[in-house]
């Protein structure tokens, strides 16, 4: 009932919940517990063990999220500089693990898998990020976030207004106005009114 292509792996959704992963194991993208290549799609047994079915997944550059159906976030693979969600301690992880989402757990709707970074959509509409690519020749990873705390490789709110999944902008309408009724031959560029004061003039 689902695909999603990454940099070089695939990740596949059953109908069941069952998610599927096929391709290059690298950084652990596959999540099997290694780094071997698979050339068959094959079940990813850690989030059957956990009890756990997917409603939506994500693979990006040798990493993967999912959303489970009870709103929880499971990612693995590449995960240096925070890019997953998992905290700053390790470089890859090989196996599904859940993502850390404080206040907000239990709320995931949607997930998406970029290069060095992630993203996962509430219900309320709002993101978490994770990760960040580098600017001004500084490291992908975003040391520090724009309140200027450190970067700890969990999930940060992305605190803007101005951002919500499930509202969209007003659509700008280009005011026009309505041009008169005009028409009868000779009288087609004077107004209705002008034209009646004219044939009365006429004895019309």
């Amino acid at each position: 009932v689902g695909v999603s292509a990454g940099h070089r792996h695939v990740l596949g959704l059953a109908e069941d919940g069952k998610v599927y992963s096929w391709g290059s194991g690298g950084g652990g993208c596959l999540g099997h517990g290694d780094l071997v290549q698979r050339n068959v799609p094959e079940v990813v047994d850690e989030l059957c063990h956990l009890g756990k079915k997917a409603a939506q997944i994500a693979a990006g550059v040798d990493m993967s999220l999912v959303v489970t159906n009870d709103g929880e976030v499971y990612a693995w693979g590449r995960t240096k500089n925070g890019r997953l969600g998992l905290g700053m301690g390790e470089t890859s992880v090989t196996i599904p693990r859940k993502v850390q989402m404080g206040d907000h757990d239990g709320m995931a709707v949607a997930v998406e898998a970029g290069y060095v970074h992630s993203l996962i959509v509430l219900a309320t509409g709002q993101l978490l990020v994770s990760g960040g690519v580098g600017v001004d020749d500084g490291e992908d990873g975003a040391a520090e976030g724009d309140d200027g705390v450190p970067n700890d490789g969990l999930p940060r709110l992305l605190d803007d207004p101005e951002i919500n999944m499930w509202q969209r902008n007003k659509d700008i309408v280009e005011k026009k106005e309505q041009a008169k009724w005009q028409k009868y031959g000779k009288y087609e560029t004077k107004g209705r009114r002008a034209m009646m004061e004219e044939a009365k003039k006429w004895g019309v």
